[in-house]
């Protein structure tokens, strides 16, 4: 799976923040991150919710597979609620395989 991570404002554009792919990390941390990304999934896709255009939000671009089309999530900083939490976490296990350490 490859996620892309960008951030993004009306004031300041848009910013890559992360890239990883799970084929280069340990397995036990690819599948914790996969399994973070699939609940961020369900838990966006098909729950809209407006935001601002200047407002400070979260990109995701996930692939399951080389050359899939990717999926893209918009999450919206100020959505303090498990949206936010799930792109944490995404967050510590991207950097958790970046470091190739298992746990």
């Amino acid at each position: 799976m490859e996620v892309v991570i960008r951030s993004v404002s009306g004031s300041a554009g848009e910013q890559l923040f992360l890239r990883a792919d799970t084929r280069s990390f340990p397995e036990a941390t690819a599948r914790k991150l996969e399994a973070a990304v699939a609940r961020l999934t369900s838990q966006s896709v098909g729950h809209p919710h407006p935001f601002d255009a200047a407002a400070f939000r979260y990109e995701l671009q996930i692939r399951e597979r080389p050359g899939d089309r990717p999926l893209t999530l918009t999450i919206v900083q100020n959505d303090l609620d498990g949206p936010v939490v799930a792109v944490r976490e995404i967050f510590r296990l991207i950097a958790q395989g970046s470091a190739g350490a298992d746990g």
